[in-house]
């Protein structure tokens, strides 16, 4: 009587580590370039909203304003056409070389750096600041009450007021491309989801054809 075969259990396939780590490391990937695109999304958005159209409704939001230069009164410190981040102080921390954001008599908004601090200005109880463009040869006829200053200059920049200039003057067309980006993401990111899943089971499928047509060329 023939003896029967010992026939061992086939294990189970392991994923090769490499290919767990190269998934990760790309799903890892693609998580952080979604947060950084939202992320960049809510940023234009937060700052063109924070945009004053420079009359006098100004929109604060954690204690900063946002503003864009119309003139060259403050080159080349602050080029024309740049992004003014203004963060609201009191005005008694103000000091000289300070560039201040204010609001003049007919409510125009006017980023100038201050040359001259009047302490109880006209009798108010009040600072008052003589300001200056950097640009302009003499300072400021009018004097800037302190409750006229709207904050402190602390960051600017030129390209990226160019570039929120040019998205305001064509919001729609930029909402309607992000819009069309997000489903395009949502759609690859679906098919990526999908597809792979799909692909496994056919090299599964295709292998253990193989090895059952191994099995019965053993046995005969």
């Amino acid at each position: 009587m023939p003896e029967a075969e010992n026939v061992s259990p086939k294990k189970p396939e392991i994923q090769p580590k490499t290919a767990l780590a190269q998934s990760s490391v790309s799903g890892l990937v693609s998580w952080l370039v979604s947060i950084l695109f939202y992320a960049l999304i809510v940023i234009v958005i937060l700052v063109v909203y924070l945009l004053d159209d420079q009359s006098g409704q100004t929109r604060v939001v954690f204690g900063h304003a946002a503003f864009t230069v119309l003139t060259g009164s403050m080159q080349p410190e602050i080029p024309q056409g740049s992004l003014v981040i203004v963060r609201t102080v009191d005005p008694n921390t103000i000091n000289l070389g300070d560039d201040i954001t204010f609001l003049r008599r007919n409510h125009r908004v006017v980023t100038h750096r201050v040359v001259e601090i009047i302490e109880n200005y006209d009798e108010s109880d009040m600072r008052g600041f003589r300001t200056k463009g950097t640009a302009n040869p003499e300072p400021d006829i009018d004097v800037v009450y302190a409750g006229n200053v709207i904050g402190k200059v602390s960051w600017h920049s030129s390209e990226l007021g160019l570039f929120l200039t040019w998205i305001r003057a064509r919001v729609w067309f930029v909402v309607a491309f992000l819009a069309a980006f997000i489903a395009l993401l949502a759609i690859l990111r679906y098919l990526a989801r999908t597809i792979p899943p799909k692909q496994l089971q056919s090299n599964e499928s295709s292998k253990s054809d193989v090895s059952s047509k191994v099995d019965v060329s053993d046995e005969t």
